[in-house]
């Protein structure tokens, strides 16, 4: 049972203290997360390949390249394999 659910809440002493750690921890971890994005992006880290995780960019437009790959290979000798 909550110790404060009886009390006045009229009173500071008989309310709880708001804590922000979760909040700053989820600005922090933006922060970082925006800024080894860039980092990665910038210094070509990240390849071309891995779309999904680019801004602007998504998993369907490596779908659509897989499937224009294995289309431009059909019937030839060539082996279509996934990116790796």
């Amino acid at each position: 049972m909550d110790k404060y659910a009886h009390k006045s809440l009229l009173f500071a002493n008989n309310s709880r203290s708001i804590l922000l750690t979760s909040v700053l921890c989820k600005v922090m971890k933006r922060m970082i997360n925006i800024r080894l994005q860039t980092t990665l992006l910038d210094r070509k880290v990240i390849p071309i390949e891995q779309a999904g995780f680019q801004p602007g960019r998504s998993t369907l437009e490596q779908l659509v390249f897989l499937s224009n790959s294995m289309e431009h290979h059909r019937g030839t000798s060539h082996i279509c394999r996934p990116i790796s």
